[in-house]
């Protein structure tokens, strides 16, 4: 929720600015991890702009706060989601690269990294799992000769 977001930033000691609330009603508003275009592009045609170094700054003290996080799904992309969202995974799509969010029964999987984890003596701190293919859209579409590469080597 927008309220206990902006009281983690106050908590935290981190100034609620306008920009900041409005990256945080955009993450809010979306059902996906969201990239410093994305979110250049939603605060333009909501009448704000804000160049990509502002953009970056301000999700760094929003992670930072522990309200926002980063979230990793190829080499060269980076995007951001709330941390108060309940713990999901990704479909990645390799042509547009839109990211879906997908809630997985992991208890099976869990036992299985947990059995080995315990053989090899590893802590695990957390987890992430992507799966990559192309969504509904871009299955039809000629594949640009980036995603081909990324497609070839996943």
């Amino acid at each position: 929720m927008l309220k206990d977001c902006l009281l983690k930033l106050e908590k935290n000691k981190v100034k609620v600015t306008p920009l900041r609330c409005r990256l945080l009603e955009l993450f809010h508003a979306s059902d996906a991890p969201l990239s410093i275009p994305d979110l250049q592009k939603r605060l333009e045609a909501k009448g704000s702009r804000a160049n990509k170094t502002s953009v970056y700054r301000n999700l760094e003290l929003l992670e930072m706060a522990g309200v926002v996080e980063k979230v990793s799904v190829s080499d060269e992309s980076r995007y951001y989601e709330l941390m108060e969202r309940t713990h999901h995974h990704h479909l990645v799509c390799l042509s547009c690269e839109r990211i879906f969010d997908i809630p997985i029964q992991e208890t099976k999987l869990l036992q299985t990294v947990d059995a080995f984890s315990k053989k090899l003596q590893f802590t695990i701190s957390r987890h992430a799992v992507e799966f990559y293919g192309l969504c509904s859209k871009c299955q039809g579409r000629k594949i640009s000769r980036k995603a081909k590469i990324r497609v070839q080597s996943h």
